[in-house]
């Protein structure tokens, strides 16, 4: 992943309740993320980000979050209305849930058995803002800002003992904004190979320090008590898990009558039974305040390329005609003048020779220079013996 997610708000001093003042705490909030991928959609990624406020937000003026990749602002959209279903809650939440009481901007989300939720609605085009920031690189990320009228309007709303606000946005990924979470690691040669395997790396940082850039890191920031960051990766059931720098909390399918209504609209009605959900969780604890997250796992996935592969060897077949042609025309003339005649019907002709070791030392050369481990043996093999070979010539000079 190029840099690091990041997350932290702004202090409304004024707004600061006793209790924060005396005890000097930040605002404790837990994160959940959901990265869909090879999705049957247009565009076949996004991002979910759900948070989870303490009860009491007076501490809050505004909440950033970073994202290391440009953001068009009409990618970005509010959930609350698609959440607001019974079986949506169920999936999401891994837990029976359902729909509450509604209020102005919301509505109640009520746990079987425990403490619920205060749904708000975000309003794209007036709680939130855009900014870019100039990455060390010199391409650009975004910021995406809460701003202070929503936790004002949050704060109108009033807290409800056991009821934490809550809040989730989806940010759709191009095919660049992708490539800040998704690698592909697929062989080069690909285009050549009748079948291969695709090899991707998904990593996904948030709050790693050392990962912002110059200019994040130039300003004066309050990062929030990050209590949970629940991590969930969704990829498609052709994609095989090969490994991962920790172990996921769980792995399952996803129940298509569970996830059809998130999914939609946009998605086909069997999208969630192709898919596969793999959970990573880290909480806070006394002896260890949780700061950042990191979690990298690699995928890989048979693919058959007969197609392209067909298509290449004809491409290749019809260069080769072409340059027997124009060697034919451009070399046979020089070859009579200097009395070289072709052969007969019992073997092939001069030309037809030297056009055949030519297109060999040229397929030779490619291959030594295409750095696959099929290949590289003979790249280095070639470079030993012409070191050995130095060695030697330098070791005669000496004596």
């Amino acid at each position: 992943m190029k840099g690091s997610l990041a997350l932290w708000y702004d202090e409304a001093t004024q707004e600061k309740s006793a209790d924060a003042v005396a005890e000097g705490k930040a605002p404790a909030v837990e994160l959940h993320f959901n990265l869909w991928r090879d999705l049957d959609s247009e565009p076949q990624s996004f991002l979910d980000i759900g948070v989870r406020f303490d009860v009491d937000i007076q501490q809050i003026s505004r909440l950033h979050f970073f994202i290391p990749t440009p953001i068009e602002e009409r990618a970005v959209s509010d959930l609350a209305g698609i959440m607001r279903d019974r079986r949506t809650l169920h999936a999401v939440f891994n837990t029976v849930a359902s729909v509450g009481i509604t209020f102005d901007g919301g509505f109640e989300v009520n746990f079987d058995g425990s403490a619920g939720l205060k749904f708000f609605e975000v309003d794209c085009g007036t709680d939130v803002e855009f900014a870019s920031m100039r990455l060390d690189d010199g391409s650009f990320g975004t910021t995406i800002t809460l701003r202070s009228n929503f936790f004002e309007r949050v704060r109108q709303v009033g807290a409800k003992e056991g009821f934490a606000p809550y809040i989730r946005l989806r940010i759709a990924l191009d095919e660049r904004a992708v490539k800040a979470f998704i690698e592909d690691v697929s062989p080069g040669d690909w285009i050549v190979l009748s079948s291969f395997v695709r090899k991707e790396i998904a990593e996904f940082r948030i709050n790693e320090r050392r990962n912002f850039p110059d200019e994040l890191l130039s300003r004066e920031t309050k990062f929030p008590v990050i209590r949970t960051i629940h991590y969930f990766l969704v990829r498609d059931l052709r994609f095989e898990l090969v490994d991962s720098h920790t172990p996921f909390q769980k792995m399952r399918r996803l129940e298509a009558n569970l996830w059809r209504h998130y999914l939609m609209p946009g998605f086909t009605p069997d999208a969630a039974e192709r898919m596969l959900i793999y959970h990573w969780k880290a909480a806070r604890t006394n002896e260890a305040p949780l700061t950042s997250f990191v979690a990298l796992a690699s995928f890989r996935a048979p693919r058959n390329n007969l197609f392209l592969y067909a298509l290449a060897a004809v491409v290749i077949g019809a260069i080769g005609a072409g340059i027997h042609t124009l060697a034919v025309e451009l070399v046979f003339p020089v070859l009579k003048r200097l009395h070289v005649e072709e052969a007969g019907a019992h073997g092939p002709s001069w030309i037809t020779l030297l056009v055949v070791l030519v297109l060999l030392a040229v397929v030779a050369f490619a291959l030594l220079q295409v750095r696959q481990p099929w290949f590289g043996w003979m790249r280095q093999g070639w470079v030993r013996w012409r070191q050995r070979r130095a060695r030697r010539r330098l070791g005669r000079r000496q004596t």
